[in-house]
């Protein structure tokens, strides 16, 4: 009888023990941690680390809360750099960019910003000055020769940009400045990601800003002078003999009735044009200001002048003028 039960203990063990591996089994393995992952980074193992990233950056909610989604896409990028893909390298600089704006972190722009315009400039994954005599190559994998590369590039940019911005003093469209504070933008993160400041660069920036407040602001300076015409003009009180109808006695007399003028056909054609044209330059502005990497608040400062505009168009348009006023 001992035995029985020594044999029946036996067996529950081993059915408990086989229950707890397959509950084992049965856990996610969970994805490494952040330490973990720049560890692998730091020691070469670009592969493992790249497994790990694929796996972190899904991650949604709770899951993701020890994870800094700009950090991991930072590691993310250099490994694809560093097992040669560029493509995929550039477009998670990229996204990294995209994520320190979309955090308010501008201070975060710059690096991914020089990394991928270095890398679109160095397809053999060195960049080669344009200029025979500009000197040697400079790889772009070796992380101590990167600053090198940035200030290198920047050079090279910097003279033709110089001589193209002030050109933008006599614009009269905003297309030219977007393009202008894309180019000059990529030189302001060229240069913070070689020396940290932005003594070459931050003149352009300004004289950049400069145009789109000329153009954009004095646009919406302008729209709104507009507005508060057409609004005084709206609010004016007309009278006018309003044909009345007695059904019950079958009567019919004229009778003189005082209500707001409202806005023209015209006006109201301006008024839905502005609200159209303070779209276009709500998106210009943050445009600007993402491209540059910087002048949020002047940019932010446009578009919300022109919100106000929007909305004064807006109640302009919707305001009732058809009822009387009492005389």
């Amino acid at each position: 009888m001992r035995y029985r039960w020594a044999a029946a203990i036996t067996l529950t063990a081993i059915a408990a023990a086989l229950a707890v591996a397959r509950a084992d089994d049965a856990l996610p393995d969970q994805p490494a941690t952040a330490d973990d992952v720049k560890k692998m980074v730091d020691d070469g193992k670009y592969r493992d680390a790249l497994k790990e990233l694929l796996r972190i950056l899904t991650l949604k909610g709770p899951a993701a809360e020890g994870y800094n989604r700009y950090d991991m896409l930072m590691l993310k990028a250099e490994s694809q750099l560093q097992i040669r893909q560029l493509p995929a390298a550039i477009a998670t600089y990229k996204d990294a960019r995209a994520q320190a704006l979309a955090d308010k972190k501008p201070d975060q722009v710059a690096l991914p910003s020089a990394m991928a315009e270095l890398l679109r400039r160095s397809p053999a994954y060195e960049y080669r000055p344009p200029n025979p005599d500009g000197g040697s190559p400079i790889s772009v994998l070796d992380k101590t020769l990167r600053k090198a590369a940035f200030s290198k590039l920047l050079d090279d940019e910097l003279p033709a940009v110089q001589r193209k911005v002030p050109l933008l003093a006599k614009v009269s469209t905003m297309e030219p400045v977007i393009d202008a504070a894309n180019v000059v933008g990529t030189l302001r993160a060229l240069e913070i990601a070689a020396t940290g400041d932005t003594a070459q660069t931050g003149e352009l920036v300004s004289d950049v800003r400069d145009q789109a407040v000329r153009l954009m602001g004095g646009a919406v300076d302008e729209m709104q002078a507009r507005a508060d015409i057409i609004q005084k003009h709206a609010n004016q009180q007309i009278t006018e003999n309003v044909p009345q109808y007695d059904m019950v006695h079958g009567k019919s007399w004229l009778q003189q009735m005082t209500h707001l003028k409202g806005p023209t056909a015209a006006e109201r054609q301006s008024l839905n044009d502005m609200f159209t044209t303070c779209e276009k330059i709500q998106g210009a502005s943050r445009q600007i200001a993402d491209a540059l990497g910087t002048e949020f608040d002047a940019m932010s400062g446009i578009a919300n002048k022109a919100e106000a505009v929007k909305k004064e168009a807006a109640a302009i348009l919707r305001a009732d003028y058809s009822q009387p006023i009492a005389k």
